[in-house]
């Protein structure tokens, strides 16, 4: 199941994505974001809580995981679930522009699509 939002959530989104993410990790299912601050923090984080697998689609190569604060939690991340990017190769940026968000948001169902079978 993907849960994405926005960066700057509400506490009444907070909450709706951490009940979200923990009841469903609860039943089994596996939880698919984008790491970014906000909404997929949230996300990731209460699915791992819960004892859940969580996999995160990052926009940018693996060795940029953005934002920074968000190091550990991929670290975490990637000890029951994965980090996933379709961006190969070194150091390349998150792209932060308005039209590469459609793109990236494929990629986060591309994945949702393949693992909750």
């Amino acid at each position: 199941m993907a849960i994405v939002g926005t960066r700057l959530p509400s506490a009444y989104g907070k909450f709706v994505a951490e009940k979200f993410s923990r009841e469903l990790s609860e039943k089994g299912i596996m939880i698919t974001s984008g790491l970014a601050r906000g909404i997929d923090t949230v996300a990731h984080s209460s699915s791992l809580k819960a004892g859940g697998r969580t996999i995160a689609v990052i926009g940018s190569s693996i060795d940029m995981i953005y934002p920074s604060e968000n190091k550990k939690l991929a670290g975490r991340i990637e000890e029951s679930g994965a980090v996933v990017s379709n961006f190969y190769g070194d150091k390349t940026r998150p792209r932060n522009v308005p039209a590469a968000q459609p793109d990236h948001q494929r990629h986060v169902a591309r994945y949702t699509h393949r693992r909750n079978r």
